[in-house]
């Protein structure tokens, strides 16, 4: 019988402090230096609690392999109280393991292939709507596109003013939700209706009035082919349907953390076909299985989420060492993504790499893995590949520094400093722009 070590914990930084700043400045260089510093796996001490991170394959599919009865999410544990208690990002146990089920059939490709071409629709007015000589941001751009394809693909919203006061309230509530509030929970507090979670509060409020408004206009419309549409069809197997509650918490969350998401991975994308020419030529050429490749290449080099963390429930065990229940251990993306032995030269932007090879989902996993891997990656991947697809083939942007950002906290997720500030030229059939300075 293997034996269990007797200390719970590996070695890493002590000062719980410095480490959460550490941690929320820059995951991606500080997790390399603590594995130099500590091996691997360490400890990463945050505030509030203690997280042994890992790069090693081998663990990183211990991590995926533990049963769902025993981990939990990280964005649950963070911010319940705005997704909802019924969020699948916040259940755990044997309710997740029914929701998903009743959730996993919206995502496949037959579905997503009838959303093909509003995506392509929201991406040609978002950039429409804009002058030759325009300045904006990649991440800007992705953030506008992400949550119009929610709004409309998904949620079925058809009305133009609605679509804005559903965006204004998304995007104020995610203003007001500041990295300090999220990450700690003391500072949750309002007194006597004052306070930066008091402004949290009221966006709140005044989101879930628009969602329940819209729960109710659903179903007084009758059948569509959205996703809002298929969560009031769908039914758990003892014939039960979902509350509006529930309906509610999972709307909530595909708003909150499925236009962010998408809006920094889009931005990353921009940056490397804007600053490498080969990659823009060879995407323009419309080959398909490219594009794929740039895709996934673009969520290898900087993941959407340095690490990907499970909360564990119960006691557990990993390299040797018995863990208690109530922490946390985390797969670094980074890390594992970084990792010379399975991606050479894995500084470098190169797609290639992706054509005609796949990897394990322990190694290469930017959208988790397990029993708590994202619902929606397949979603996600095809409305990257339609959007960067139809700007490619249609219209003209330029990165206006062709340095690389660094990578930068933006509320739950890890994104390019300053958003990628791009040029609009145009479409391609206009007359070239004249080059800004």
């Amino acid at each position: 019988m293997r034996a269990v070590r007797s200390e719970a914990f590996p070695r890493g930084p002590s000062s719980r402090l410095l480490a959460t700043a550490r941690f929320a400045r820059d995951p991606f260089g500080y997790f390399a230096e603590c594995r130099r510093r500590y091996g691997d796996p360490f400890t990463l001490p945050l505030l509030g609690s203690k997280v042994v991170v890992t790069g090693r394959v081998d663990l990183v599919k211990q991590i995926f392999a533990m049963p769902p009865r025993s981990v939990g999410g990280l964005l649950g544990h963070l911010i319940p109280e705005i997704l909802g208690p019924t969020s699948v990002l916040v259940l755990s146990g044997a309710q997740h393991s029914d929701d998903r089920k009743l959730l996993m059939p919206m995502f496949h490709g037959e579905r997503i292939a009838a959303w093909t071409g509003i995506i392509a629709d929201v991406t040609r007015a978002a950039l429409g709507a804009l002058e030759p000589g325009a300045r904006l941001t990649g991440y800007e751009l992705g953030r506008a596109i992400a949550l119009d394809v929610i709004l409309r693909a998904l949620f079925g919203v058809d009305d133009d003013r609605r679509v804005e006061a559903f965006r204004r309230a998304v995007l104020d509530l995610h203003a007001a939700g500041s990295p300090p509030l999220i990450f700690v929970r003391a500072l949750r507090r309002s007194i006597a209706g004052l306070g930066p979670w008091a402004r949290v509060e009221r966006r709140l409020a005044a989101l879930d009035r628009l969602f329940h408004d819209e729960i109710a206009a659903r179903r007084r419309r009758g059948p569509g082919p959205d996703l809002l549409w298929m969560l009031l069809e769908a039914r758990y197997e003892d014939g039960r349907a979902m509350t509006d509650r529930q309906l509610r918490d999972q709307l909530m969350s595909l708003a909150l953390a499925g236009h962010e998401t998408m809006a920094v991975t889009f931005a990353w994308a921009l940056h490397w076909i804007g600053t490498l020419p080969d990659v823009r030529r060879r995407l323009e050429d419309g080959d398909e299985a490219y594009l794929d490749a740039v895709c996934k290449e673009t969520l290898r080099i900087y993941p959407i989420q340095p690490i990907v963390m499970r909360h564990l429930l119960t006691d557990a065990e990993l390299a040797g060492r018995r863990l208690p229940a109530g922490g946390f251990v985390g797969a670094a993306t980074t890390l594992v993504h970084m990792d010379p032995d399975l991606y050479p030269e894995p500084e470098r932007f190169w797609p290639d790499r992706f054509l005609g090879k796949s990897y394990g989902t322990a190694e290469y996993f930017p959208f988790g893995g397990g029993a708590r891997r994202c619902i929606g990656a397949n979603m996600a991947l095809a409305e990257l590949k339609i959007v960067l697809g139809t700007i490619v083939r249609e219209f003209r942007l330029r990165c206006v520094d062709p340095a690389t950002p660094p990578p930068a906290r933006q509320s739950t997720v890890t994104g390019p400093r300053g958003g990628v500030p791009l040029v609009y030229c145009g479409t391609r059939t206009d007359r070239p722009l004249e080059r800004a300075t």
